[in-house]
């Protein structure tokens, strides 16, 4: 014996066995957006990151230059010796040779100073 359906009925049980595989493949989908939106910002993380790091290591180098100059420079200082010094900040834009001649101090320096 065949019992007849009504197409209400196949909807009604298509609904309630396929929505929610329906919903929680859309849920997946959303989920895996997610998930590719994170690991595009971890990876744009990493590449700031990384910049930040090689700039870093690039300052690192020059204050070691500036360092080793510094200490050549120092290895020459002899004290009670006269030594020019510009007494104005050190980016300051001299215009002419009379404003960078009166920004040159002499000073001496003490034995105290050298250790």
């Amino acid at each position: 014996m065949t019992e007849e359906v009504t197409l209400e009925q196949i909807e009604t049980l298509f609904a309630e066995y396929f929505g929610p595989i329906s919903t929680a493949v859309r849920e997946l989908r959303t989920s895996a957006g997610e998930v590719r939106t994170n690991v595009g910002e971890i990876r744009t993380n990493v590449g700031s990151l990384s910049t930040s790091v090689s700039g870093l290591i690039k300052d690192v180098r020059k204050l070691s230059s500036r360092v080793e100059e510094t200490t050549e420079v120092a290895k020459n200082i002899r004290p009670g010796r006269v030594y020019p010094v510009l007494s104005g900040p050190p980016t300051r834009h001299y215009h002419t040779v009379t404003e960078l001649h009166s920004a040159v101090k002499p000073i001496r320096i003490k034995q105290s100073y050298l250790g």
